[in-house]
């Protein structure tokens, strides 16, 4: 049985149609779901990445709970102006490290609140605008959380870089 060059025709245009098909349905479809698990596997790297850095910063953490609860161990029976002193310290010591000149400080009389005891202190500061700036990115940063609730600049003198601050730092001692 011979075949016509009409069929062999026929017969290569359905091997070609058959092989695009099953190209199209099988390989295609492997590897498009190869290449949404590449993805997910990138997915779940850059998490494992981010789960390390997050391990390897409980160190910092521990040492920030730990000077919280020096912080607020004042609002255990028997334990008051211990921890107020404590504060005091550090915000002088911030103040010291950013450069400024701590002309005077007034401490607030403790307010009770809702969630604990709220110390205070107004300061009066001369310092340039960097030794400010310092100084209020290092109270951000501090485990104890200061709030600066009241903070008036004016120029102390014009033509040099030189402020006078007034300010009333907050921190509360909450109730654990």
């Amino acid at each position: 049985m011979k075949i016509s060059a009409r069929e062999k025709n026929f017969l290569w245009a359905t091997a070609v149609t058959a092989f695009l098909l099953f190209n199209y349905l099988v390989v295609w479809d492997w590897i498009g779901s190869a290449v949404d698990r590449q993805k997910f596997l990138a997915g779940l790297r850059s998490e494992a990445l981010l789960e390390k850095e997050t391990i390897a910063r409980t160190g910092e953490w521990e040492s920030d709970i730990k000077s919280l609860k020096t912080l607020t161990h004042a609002n255990k029976p028997g334990t008051s102006g211990a921890d107020d002193t404590e504060w005091l310290r550090r915000l002088e010591e911030i103040g010291k490290r950013s450069g400024l000149s701590l002309s005077s400080q007034r401490p607030l009389p403790e307010k009770k609140t809702a969630f604990g005891t709220e110390s205070g202190v107004n300061y009066s500061i001369e310092s340039s605008q960097e030794s400010l700036v310092k100084f209020l990115f290092a109270l951000q940063k501090d485990p104890a959380s200061p709030q600066v609730s009241i903070l008036q600049v004016t120029p102390d003198n014009p033509a040099i870089d030189k402020l006078r601050v007034e300010a009333t730092i907050l921190v509360t001692r909450f109730n654990l």
